[in-house]
């Protein structure tokens, strides 16, 4: 019974990996990290990410709460696409296009602390079809940014 065993070569097996070449898109400018530190001020990092699963999509901006005449400016991935802009309680509707190559950013930079401070920002944003939001808060020292994270759809 055993006999059979013992006719058998052992099989050896050699996986050949394919070199991996990445092409990165020429009209997206590379960020490599994010700042620690943006106009003189400290960059505290959010712990959580605003999560999409689409590369374009629209982030809407508003002031949390109450309307209290924060002024902000709002950086993405080192660009800034909203400067010196008081939120309000109607939110600022900004389309955004991701780079899924790099690690994409958002901070929000206060111009002022309004008459509540901090300076607080809600962003609004789709995920799977549900509304989620996250709310920022900087000072005159501070800015504080959160990362955005791609994930793929689920198929169906």
């Amino acid at each position: 019974n055993y006999s059979l065993f013992l006719f058998e070569e052992p099989h050896i097996l050699k996986v050949i990996y394919p070199d991996k070449v990445i092409q990165k898109p020429d009209n997206q400018p590379v960020v490599e990290d994010a700042p620690m530190v943006v106009n003189d001020r400290s960059v505290v990092v959010r712990q959580q990410n605003i999560v999409v699963d689409k590369t374009e999509f629209t982030l809407q901006f508003f002031d949390h709460k109450e309307q209290d005449g924060d002024i902000v400016s709002i950086n993405l991935n080192g660009k800034w696409i909203i400067e010196n802009q008081e939120l309000k309680n109607r939110p600022l509707q900004v389309q955004i296009k991701l780079n899924p190559e790099v690690e994409n950013y958002i901070i929000l930079h206060a111009e002022n602390l309004g008459t509540v401070p901090p300076n607080t920002c809600a962003i609004t944003y789709y995920l799977n079809g549900r509304k989620k939001q996250v709310v920022l808060n900087s000072s005159l020292n501070e800015s504080e940014m959160i990362r955005m994270e791609y994930v793929k759809p689920k198929k169906k």
